[in-house]
């Protein structure tokens, strides 16, 4: 059985990349597991110490079937790195796990990424594969290992080449989605926050692959599979990192149970379970209302 190959993105945080190594090596699959790492490059005169530390721990990865270490002369920014990084990966392989430098993971998170990723390589409605699962309470119901939801996770995941190469990047009907009510409110179903995201990154306010990697996945009116118990914590809300600010709202416990050896081969969406989890990126009334006039101004051709 072939394993589906890692793919790490990393920059300025040696102790988070080391971090994610280790829970990473204590994976049983990991000797099996082929590892690219994908290094930034310094933004600063400051960040080139900490650049070069990182850069050696990468190259300290040992435990896995092959390593190999791409780095970035310059900084290309998180989001062209993994646009190219990924495209590169799935281009050689046809599917990839991908995971940023401030992640920890359960012991079975490669069993968990691998099977599924096997189970739903040829499921029309699945989008990509997620390893994290935030805190939101799910319905008592549900005793299934994972459920559909429509918003993509960045946070460990992992897809197959036709979906990754199915995005445009460059989002060319986005006047179109922007001004079309019924358009943002489905979009929205992913979170209260995923239309004015992918708004701002039209705007340049972020520089966000994720969003429009989720666009994709709206557009073709697919899902994400979800793991009912994470395999995956985010350690980089610390205020260590530049995407993700200071915060405790993410935070969950991770899987202690061994994954599970089948999954099902045709899981349905549920909108209960799915209003359940959505509670997990629900937005304040100000926010909300930000978020509107935001979306209004550029119909109306102001600058918002």
């Amino acid at each position: 059985m072939t394993l589906a190959p890692v793919a790490i993105f990393c920059h300025n945080r040696p102790e988070h990349l080391k971090n994610l190594l280790r829970s990473l090596e204590a994976n049983a699959l990991a000797p099996s597991t082929l590892l690219y790492i994908f290094a930034d490059g310094p933004r600063t005169d400051h960040d080139a110490p900490l650049v070069r530390q990182a850069l050696s721990v990468a190259r300290g990865a040992a435990r896995f079937q092959e390593v190999f270490i791409f780095q970035r002369e310059t900084n290309w920014g998180l989001a062209r790195n993994i646009i190219d990084g990924v495209g590169q990966v799935m281009r050689e392989h046809g599917r990839a796990i991908v995971l940023e430098d401030d992640l920890e993971l359960a012991p079975g998170f490669l069993d968990f990424m691998n099977l599924a990723l096997r189970t739903y390589r040829d499921h029309p409605r699945v989008f990509s594969i997620s390893g994290y699962k935030g805190p939101a309470r799910l319905p008592d119901w549900h005793q299934e290992p994972i459920f559909l939801f429509k918003r993509v996770n960045s946070w460990g995941w992992a897809s197959w080449q036709d979906r990754w190469e199915s995005v445009d990047w460059q989002v060319p009907d986005f006047d179109r989605f922007i001004r079309d009510d019924q358009e943002i409110e489905s979009f929205n179903l992913g979170g209260q926050d995923c239309a004015a995201m992918l708004l701002d990154q039209r705007l340049g306010r972020n520089d966000s692959w994720a969003i429009r990697f989720n666009y994709a996945c709206h557009r073709r009116q697919m899902f994400n599979v979800y793991p009912s118990q994470s395999l995956v914590l985010n350690r980089g809300a610390d205020g260590s990192g530049r995407h993700v600010g200071k915060t405790r709202r993410y935070e969950t416990a991770l899987a202690q149970a061994p994954p599970p050896t089948s999954l099902p081969q045709d899981p349905e969406y549920s909108c209960e379970l799915a209003h359940a989890y959505r509670q997990l990126f629900r937005k304040s009334p100000q926010r909300m209302l930000i978020n509107f006039l935001k979306i209004r101004k550029y119909r109306w051709g102001l600058r918002p």
